[in-house]
Formats: structure tokens, sequence, C-alpha cells
């Protein structure tokens, strides 16, 4: 790696300190001085594309899945809603699904409303994004 590095810097101050040809005579050369300084200072400013500090196999593991309780719990919940629209989903209207005791004040007109009994699971919010529908309408 030292190797490398001494051969990268003896290139670069070839290259950059070398006097154009074309200039006239008696300019001084400019040749930057952090080309010049120790090794320290190449390993700093050259940007490998690795990490630094590499996560450990536990971390690792954990960030890929979501825990299988939780996973588990948003599965039955994702094949309850799926059945009760029979794969019938309309392609001109959004889908919203609204749970006994939700505001239905803020449905727009052309979602598709699905009544669902029971209460809406505290991890499923009521509004998932924002939609532009409204605002195209009156635009």
């Amino acid at each position: 790696m030292a190797h490398i590095l001494r051969s990268l810097k003896s290139i670069l101050d070839n290259f950059l300190c070398q006097e154009p040809l074309l200039l006239a005579a008696n300019t001084p050369v400019f040749c930057p001085l952090s080309l010049l300084g120790p090794l320290k200072t190449w390993e700093v400013s050259v940007y490998f594309a690795v990490p630094k500090k590499r996560r450990t196999i536990e971390q690792r593991r954990i960030r890929k899945f979501l825990s299988p309780n939780c996973y588990s719990k948003v599965r039955e919940e994702t094949n309850f809603l799926r059945s009760l629209i029979n794969n019938q989903l309309p392609s001109d209207r959004e889908v919203q699904f609204v749970y006994d005791g939700d505001n239905t004040t803020n449905i727009a007109v052309n979602n598709e409303e699905v009544k669902v009994s029971g209460s809406r699971p505290l991890w499923f919010p009521s509004i998932l994004r924002k939609s532009n529908s409204s605002g195209s309408e009156n635009s």
C-alpha cells in the first residue's frame, strides 16, 4: 500500500510540478505544498470508497430483516385487506381503508373507500402519503 502511494506521489509530483514549455521565461512554477507533504496526507485525502469501520455480523443481520413477530402481524393485516378487496383494485382511483372510529371527512371524492371492521393497528397510519389528486383537479 505504501509503495502504491509513493509511486502515485512521484507521478503526481512529476506531472504537476513540471514547467510548461509555452510559458514565458523567468516565471515561477507553482507546485502545491500538499502534494509534497508526508504520506499521511495521502491516506486522508485519497478516497478509496470503502467503509472505515465495518459493522458486526450481528448488526448486519438485524438490519436486513424485520422481526418475525412484527412481520407476521403485517402479513396477516395485509392478507386480510387483500381479501376485502377481492383482488379488484380500481386502476383509476386510489383505495383507502376506513377502520371503525376513523375520521371519514378527509377522504377524497375520487378514492375507493373500503370499510374495515375493527380498530386500526397502531403501526398502520391512516394516511401513508399525501395525495396530489385533489390539487390537480383544481388547477
